[in-house]
């Protein structure tokens, strides 16, 4: 009987633990881009990306210049790959208008690779007069349906082969882009972030049995 009542406890003690780790968040991205410009490079060989030492919120920040269009990009690993298994969700950022010509929209743009034009949100509370650092926000889910992403602000880009989830499970590159008049003009990026979220956790219906109920009720 003690036996039984010992495996019954570690069969407890398993499911338990399985039970409150299977939906524990993952390692978050924070990039403050306080020493470089962290694996970031200007979305065309026109768009030059800087580091400025100072001047970000706070500390340093990432600056992009070009005409045209404007705007950052990376393949960084850090930045990709399957967002469902990493456990993370929504994408922040800060962005300011350092020299704004064109009061056009910036967009977020994830894609699966190269060759897939991918899934783009628009920040449309974005303005070129205001000067200031403002916190942007993509919210997603990795395993989200087409329809539920569309409903949440995502745009299927032209020429897109991918699915939604297909795409936020394998992030071959990242993209913070805006259309721009034929001046030249600058915008800032700080505090890049990727939210650590815990995707389908498991919540136990119960608490399970100590030792003590246990041999209460003589199991």
């Amino acid at each position: 009987m003690q036996r039984i009542t010992a495996r019954l406890m570690v069969s407890v003690i398993t499911i338990w633990a399985t039970a409150a780790t299977a939906g524990s968040p993952g390692q978050g991205i924070n990039e403050g881009f306080d020493t470089g410009v962290a694996g970031w490079e200007g979305y065309t060989s026109k768009i030059k990306v800087t580091h400025e030492a100072s001047g970000g919120n706070p500390g340093g920040y990432a600056k992009a210049d070009g005409q045209m269009s404007l705007g950052f990009t990376t393949t960084d690993a850090r930045y990709t790959g399957n967002m469902a298994t990493r456990h993370l969700g929504d994408f922040q950022l800060d962005l300011m208008p350092v020299k704004c010509e064109s009061d056009t929209k910036p967009s977020l743009i994830a894609r699966y690779d190269a060759s897939d034009n991918g899934w783009s949100f628009k920040f449309n509370d974005f303005a070129c007069n205001h000067r200031t650092w403002k916190t942007y926000t993509a919210p997603f889910v990795p395993t989200w349906s087409d329809a539920e992403a569309t409903a949440a602000g995502w745009k299927k880009e032209n020429g897109t082969q991918k699915s939604f989830a297909e795409t936020m499970q394998h992030v071959g590159r990242l993209a913070v882009v805006q259309e721009v008049s034929f001046r030249m003009s600058l915008l800032g990026m700080d505090n890049f972030r990727i939210n650590a979220k815990p995707i389908g956790a498991v919540v136990p219906k119960s608490v399970p049995a100590t030792p003590a109920a246990l041999k209460k009720t003589g199991k």
